[in-house]
């Protein structure tokens, strides 16, 4: 059972102005999703911040990809670390490490179930309304 895990980039904080540079994108928020093969979803939310300018790298924000993005991240993150803990949410979520029990000095309650006859007559009632004015 092999799990999928992607990157979904929810917001980029920038700075106006930063270091001779518009719009520099200091702070990325993200979720790092995982799905099993039976859909079972799980995540872990985080985000990065840089301060520096990679002036080799540095991309106008204009120009700025998802993929750009992923690979920024990808780069920063332990991505095999975000893995494991999403594999165990995962697998928690399937096999619960701790579960609620009913109190055991409380008896659960029964459900009793009854088939009553429906009936096939159809009766009908006049209803008279009557208003009265005041003067």
């Amino acid at each position: 059972m092999a799990n999928t895990y992607n990157w979904n980039i929810k917001l980029m904080d920038t700075i106006p102005l930063f270091d001779g540079y518009e719009n520099f994108v200091t702070r990325v928020y993200w979720d790092y999703i995982g799905v099993d093969d039976n859909g079972i979803t799980s995540k872990v939310e985080g985000y990065n911040e840089w301060n520096v300018v990679n002036q080799p790298n540095y991309v106008l924000y204009s120009s700025i990809t998802q993929e750009i993005v992923v690979g920024w991240l990808a780069e920063y993150n332990d991505t095999n670390n975000l893995q494991s803990i999403i594999s165990k949410k995962i697998e928690d979520i399937i096999n619960p490490p701790i579960i609620n029990l009913p109190l055991p000095w409380i008896p659960e309650p029964t459900t009793t179930t009854t088939t009553e006859p429906i009936s096939t007559t159809t009766t009908t009632e006049e209803i008279t309304t009557t208003t009265t004015t005041m003067i």
